[in-house]
């Protein structure tokens, strides 16, 4: 357990060579470890190896199949390598288990939209919406849903809602997105 903490403090720090080194380690003294498997998944995705990615989020599952976090950060892996019907299962396993998880109805949203289930995309944003009002990517996903749906009044208030989040999240600078 110590050498996956050492690990995710490696990449904190943005030290993913040390961190890899380190859950590596952990995983051969402990191939079970909680959070080592997980934590390399998420270094192989923000390094864009998506299929080292997909291997450590399997096997962390494998290991803890009740943990919440590792199919949703699995079903984003899924989805930016262009996966999206393992991406949807991953996800609907996420709301089975936690219903009000936010970034999960969003990325529910987000599939279902590029897939062209606007109608079904628009119920997941908006209840992704109410759970994360701060968001500005979920109400860009939803403007966009609703502008699909022929609702421009609705898309239009999202996308205003959308640039004013932006500008605050840059203190309050105005223009573009």
């Amino acid at each position: 357990e110590v050498n996956v903490v050492l690990g995710q403090a490696h990449a904190e720090q943005g030290d993913y060579d040390a961190a890899v080194a380190s859950l590596k380690r952990a995983i051969e003294l402990k191939p079970a470890v909680a959070e080592a498997n997980a934590s390399l998944g998420l270094i192989f995705l923000k390094q864009g190896k998506l299929e080292e990615s997909t291997q450590a989020l399997q096997a962390e599952l494998k290991a803890h199949p009740s943990d919440v976090k590792t199919p949703y950060t699995l079903a984003t892996v899924y989805e930016l390598d262009r996966r999206p019907e393992e991406a949807l299962r991953e996800v609907r396993t996420v709301l089975k288990m936690r219903p009000d998880y936010g970034s999960a109805r969003y990325l529910l949203g987000k599939i279902l939209l590029a897939q062209g289930n606007a109608a079904e995309a628009a119920a997941q944003l908006e209840i992704s919406a109410k759970l994360s009002p701060d968001d500005a990517n979920v109400h860009y996903q939803l403007g966009q849903a609703y502008q699909r749906l022929g609702k421009a009044e609705l898309a239009q208030k999202e996308f205003d809602v959308f640039q004013a989040l932006k500008n605050k999240r840059r203190g309050g600078s105005g223009g573009g997105q």
